[in-house]
């Protein structure tokens, strides 16, 4: 849905907008039903799903923790990492079952705060680079990457998806494609791409 809204003004994207809501209109509200599709559905069903009420519920019990640790337990103290690290500590093997959760527990709400700072930061300037680029190829790859980036952050309230060891390889150089932005633009008439 970034991708879409970064690059609206292109047929081929409004095309695929109109194909896109129709394969999840089909998907959502299908006469069908197996268990990847199920899966699927329920990540749309919100305070109807029994696994997010015992998130909530989780979440509502360790907010106190929270607000009264501002920089939080420490590293490796919540979830399975807890029990192995830190066995004894209060946090060890609470669940955070979020990216969110588990940094405000680990290092706080200011932790939380600076990371939701940076976040914001990497998708401005991801955005930013791409109406600066004047090149197409280099448009799409700004658009793509921020897409990316948009949607780790969001997936990141699901489960812990940014902080894997795959991230040294995609993520972190995207970043750094987008924070040289304007390097690229200068010199992609010298770029040899093999």
């Amino acid at each position: 849905m970034f991708y879409i809204l970064l690059t609206i003004n292109r047929n081929s994207t409004k095309i695929f907008a109109v194909v896109g809501s129709l394969i999840f209109v089909v998907l959502m509200y299908g006469p069908y039903s197996n268990q990847t599709i199920n899966r699927f559905r329920t990540t749309f069903l919100g305070n109807k799903d029994e696994s997010f009420k015992v998130r909530i519920q989780n979440k509502v019990f360790i907010r106190p923790y929270i607000l009264s640790h501002p920089i939080g337990g420490g590293m490796r103290t919540s979830g399975a990492g807890g029990l192995q690290y830190n066995p004894g500590h209060r946090l060890a093997g609470f669940p955070p079952d979020s990216g969110y959760m588990k940094f405000a527990l680990e290092a706080g709400w200011i932790g939380l705060a600076v990371l939701c700072i940076l976040y914001f930061i990497i998708l401005r300037n991801g955005i930013k680079a791409y109406f600066a680029s004047n090149r197409k190829e280099l448009k799409m790859l700004f658009a793509a990457s921020t897409a990316f980036f948009f949607s780790l952050y969001v997936a990141q309230y699901a489960q812990d998806a940014i902080g894997q060891i795959t991230d040294i390889v995609v993520y972190y150089p995207l970043i750094a494609l987008t924070l040289r932005a304007k390097t690229f633009n200068e010199n992609w008439d010298n770029v040899n791409l093999g």
